[in-house]
């Protein structure tokens, strides 16, 4: 384990990603229980904090290798990016966010920076450049909500936002996407209908041998929090009848259609 963690601080992979992707999920386990080791095998050696980022690039860039392996209740990735936010909690307080920022985007993609960013945001005493990171997350998932919004009805094979809405008004900063919605409103770039549909929520109705996806709920709380408050007659249509069964954009619109209240409205009506 130590030849591997050593071999990883240096940019070479393979032998950490061979223990961490094997096919004995009880190995596996007792692997990532080790990875702990890392701390005090890396308090050792000179360029601490540069081996730390090394080898967090490494088990970043290969957690879609391991995504598939469960121990207990968590999986093996789950366990794999705890251990991540831990090591960059024991990042010295000479590392710049920009350091940080280019280690994280190691991951696979957004999404997974984003559950990484969850594991930081618990970290006390708070890093110094969590701020930074915080900042760039939250444009990012702003410039892929709008790049989502400007499909409109046909976003093809984008992902569904609600992740990205999840972390703006849960662990990040409205600002980016707030103002970026105005512009693309004031353009004509997509409608509030558009955005709403966003915000709508759908559960799964499990039965037998099938998930049964239904919308059942608009999120206002979001919506007040990330969408500007502006004056449009679409917020006096009625509610629409709808199939909760039909998960299309063009469906969600309707559905949003007289649940979506003014950002600001339900402080104004005393709710």
């Amino acid at each position: 384990m130590e030849a591997a963690l050593i071999a990883a601080s240096d940019g070479h992979r393979t032998k950490l990603m061979e223990l961490l992707t094997g096919t004995d999920d009880e190995r596996v386990s007792i692997v990532i229980n080790k990875l702990d080791l890392a701390t005090e095998l890396f308090t050792q050696m000179q360029a601490e904090d540069e081996n730390r980022l090394e080898i967090l690039r490494v088990v970043l860039s290969g957690l879609d290798e391991i995504a598939g392996t469960y121990s207990l209740f968590q999986t093996a990735r789950d366990k794999v990016v705890a251990w991540a936010g831990r090591q960059f909690g024991e990042l010295s307080v000479s590392v710049t966010g920009r350091e940080v920022l280019a280690t994280l985007e190691r991951a696979p993609d957004l999404r997974t920076q984003l559950v990484v960013f969850r594991r930081l945001h618990k970290l006390d005493p708070v890093p110094e450049w969590l701020g930074f990171i915080r900042e760039s997350l939250s444009q990012k998932c702003a410039d892929e909500l709008i790049e989502h919004l400007k499909k409109r009805d046909n976003p093809g094979g984008l992902e569904s936002p609600g992740y990205l809405i999840y972390f703006l008004s849960t662990f990040g900063l409205a600002e980016p996407s707030t103002k970026a919605i105005k512009m693309g409103l004031e353009s004509g770039t997509f409608t509030i209908a558009d955005v709403a549909a966003r915000f709508v929520r759908h559960s799964n109705l499990s039965t037998p041998g099938a998930d049964n996806p239904r919308l059942d709920e608009f999120g206002q709380d979001e919506f007040d929090r990330l969408v500007p408050a502006c004056e449009d007659e679409w917020y006096d249509k009625p509610v629409e009848a709808v199939e909760s069964s039909d998960l299309s954009w063009e469906n969600r619109r309707r559905y949003a259609a007289g649940r979506a209240k003014r950002p600001g409205q339900r402080d104004n009506d005393g709710v």
